[in-house]
């Protein structure tokens, strides 16, 4: 399991977002307005040096290979399942849609933005505990790493946050090797801004209209770009809100 050392100002504290014991230190309230004061005053490097011993306890991958599509198993929509869908059904990986039980619960065609790939683990060992990169996209001819909650994701934009520049670095770390597992489709890691997605209507857009001012000083110290994500008949919209 990964554990985070985080120093910021008089504050000594472990904690590990990948445990659910501590995913409530920065969803709730107080933690979320905690988190924003103590933050607003440190600077860019210094926000991403608190993600801390980012090669410990964790399985190095040797490689990345390429995403195939597979037969859902639920109908559930949790963010793995969203990103890998949308994919597959708006990539060549479409001819899997048709023998998936579940196929209907996720094909949303998007023209908004261009899918990349899906669920870039920075570990090779699920044990390890830790996650990845939820979404790789292009839009406007930029291109994003992206952390996404599902419509109804209790998870704060803070948590998010911490979240992206989490995997960011620790795919940092295996860079020289996603290069070279990518190259034949022209992604480079250094290529990639930092973005997160939520949706209307969720937790996540009240929360960001909510903190909107001390929100959108930390995302733009923190280079990290926000889209707002939207299904509307089974087409997906996507607008970049920052």
């Amino acid at each position: 399991m990964l554990t985070f050392i985080w120093k910021v100002g008089d504050l000594y504290m472990n904690n590990d977002f990948y445990n659910l014991k501590y995913k409530e230190k920065c969803d709730n309230v107080e933690d979320i307005k905690y988190w924003l004061k103590k933050l607003k005053r440190l600077s860019k490097n210094e926000i991403y040096d608190l993600m801390v011993d980012s090669k410990k306890n964790i399985s190095p991958r040797t490689d990345f290979p390429i995403h195939s599509c597979m037969p859902l198993k639920t109908s559930k929509f949790t963010e793995k399942r969203f990103c890998r869908c949308l994919v597959g059904y708006n990539s060549n990986m479409i001819s899997y849609c048709d023998g998936c039980k579940y196929g209907n619960n996720f094909r949303y065609k998007t023209n908004d933005i261009k899918c990349l790939d899906f669920e870039i683990d920075v570990t090779c060992n699920s044990k390890d505990g830790v996650g990845g990169i939820d979404l790789l996209f292009e839009y406007n001819n930029e291109k994003f790493m992206c952390e996404v909650k599902p419509i109804r994701n209790t998870n704060s934009i803070v948590h998010m946050l911490f979240e992206i520049i989490t995997y960011y670095k620790l795919l940092g770390d295996e860079k020289e090797i996603f290069n070279n597992s990518y190259s034949s489709r022209g992604i480079k890691y250094e290529d990639f801004k930092l973005a997160i997605m939520f949706f209307r209507n969720s937790k996540q857009e009240r929360q960001f209209n909510a903190y909107y001012n001390e929100l959108i000083e930390l995302l733009n110290k923190c280079e990290i770009s926000v889209f707002l994500a939207e299904i509307i008949n089974l087409n997906l919209k996507v607008e970049k809100v920052l």
